[in-house]
């Protein structure tokens, strides 16, 4: 290999090194996805307080709905500056990779007007057949032809290798103002989010300045529910135990064991795939332990997720499986358990019922209808996952 092939293959490695390093982190088809699912929710946030504008003037589930688009602005805008860097890099070896072609293309062009020069002067000066006549016997003249062949295969070839290099420059190029067309769009529509996500804040802003007033108030009323939703948890955690013992102890045919088995592993399979409970719901509280969504210095433990509604809406089933449990808890109505196999879901604050123990319902079927009061912050679906006795946080199995 000469000096001149050992430099483009190092350099060639180089940007194939930079490629693979773009492709460690998420591609833009990824980022793109995230920003589809984050723009869904804020439509849906936004059609919920469009429906429900009236019942949610001045209370707090309305702050949180507008919190909860905040936080979607803002993922937005990230995912946007991550795909900038990705596009950004892939512009730059793109650039690279057209700067190699040129110098090829450079170079070739030199090499090729090197060997028609040489041509041209052989012709002029008949060298090729005094370079036959020169030969000393036919094997020599055998060799000299083979010489001249190659000479002129020699030649075409470099005209192939620059029309080649040409054509691949070309679609470089091409692929390269694509790019940047990318790059622009992405850029213009992360400034929209950004202003977007500015009149977000500042709506914000103007409800919480509207609510401060009932702050003292609001906040005892926070530490009230909070101990509510903790016995209602409780009260959900010692059925779950209840149904879980239950199951181990109840014994089962092979059929029915076999059938039970087949739907832990039919649900196991749908991580991230199950339907929202309720049509157009917005996750206004998340998993875990947390801060408060608008109350500074409430910590939350939420053994599932709060999904903020409308008046009334239909409850539906997210899988497939058996309504072990219906009951009332004080402070959440009625609550629906449901075991699909190994696994459970329960959906609280139901107003009425549909089902009852014992019966067998499939995936999106409608169990009952969530609160329908006049008070819009209870129209809050309380939704949650086990595994045996172990919680679940359902935003890693719902899908948008």
């Amino acid at each position: 290999m000469n000096g001149i092939g050992i430099k483009r293959f190092f350099t060639t490695l180089t940007l194939l090194l930079i490629a693979l390093a773009g492709t460690q982190g998420q591609s833009v088809e990824e980022l793109q996805r995230e920003i589809d699912a984050a723009q869904a929710e804020i439509r849906a946030a936004n059609e919920l307080l469009s429906k429900t504008e009236n019942d949610r003037k001045n209370n707090r589930s309305l702050l949180q709905l507008v919190q909860r688009n905040i936080a979607n602005r803002q993922r937005i805008v990230t995912s946007l500056d991550e795909q900038i860097r990705v596009v950004n890099r892939q512009v730059n070896a793109k650039t690279r990779s057209i700067n190699l072609l040129q110098e090829d293309l450079s170079r070739l062009k030199t090499e090729y007007a090197t060997l028609v020069r040489a041509t041209y002067k052989s012709q002029q000066n008949n060298n090729a057949l005094a370079f036959l006549f020169a030969a000393q016997d036919f094997n020599d003249v055998t060799r000299r032809i083979f010489y001249i062949k190659r000479y002129t295969r020699i030649r075409e070839q470099k005209a192939e290798q620059i029309d080649s290099v040409s054509h691949q420059l070309q679609v470089d190029i091409e692929a390269l103002s694509l790019q940047k067309d990318s790059l622009n769009a992405i850029v213009g529509n992360r400034n929209a989010e950004l202003s977007n996500l500015s009149n977000e804040r500042q709506n914000y802003q103007k409800i919480d300045r509207s609510l401060s007033s009932q702050a003292r108030q609001y906040n005892q009323k926070i530490a009230d529910q909070q101990r509510r939703i903790k016995s209602i948890q409780d009260q959900i955690q010692r059925i779950i135990a209840e149904e879980a013992r239950k199951s181990q102890a109840t014994p089962r045919s092979a059929e029915e064991e076999e059938s039970f088995i087949q739907l832990t592993g039919r649900f196991d399979q749908n991580r991230g795939k199950l339907p929202y409970p309720v049509s157009g719901g917005v996750i206004i509280e998340k998993y875990g332990s947390h801060p408060h969504p608008t109350q500074r210095g409430v910590t939350v433990n939420n053994k599932g997720v709060n999904i903020a509604t409308e008046r009334g809406a239909a409850v539906r089933t997210v899988f497939e499986g058996d309504v072990v449990r219906v009951f009332l808890t004080p402070g959440a109505n009625n609550t629906v358990m449901i075991r699909h196999g190994n696994y459970f879901t329960t959906y609280s604050n139901l107003e009425t019922v549909a089902v009852k123990v014992g019966d067998k319902v499939s995936g999106n079927q409608q169990i009952g209808n969530v609160y329908s009061g006049a008070n819009a912050e209870n129209y809050i679906l309380p939704f949650t996952i086990w595994n045996g006795t172990q919680t679940q946080n359902p935003e890693t199995w719902l899908k948008r």
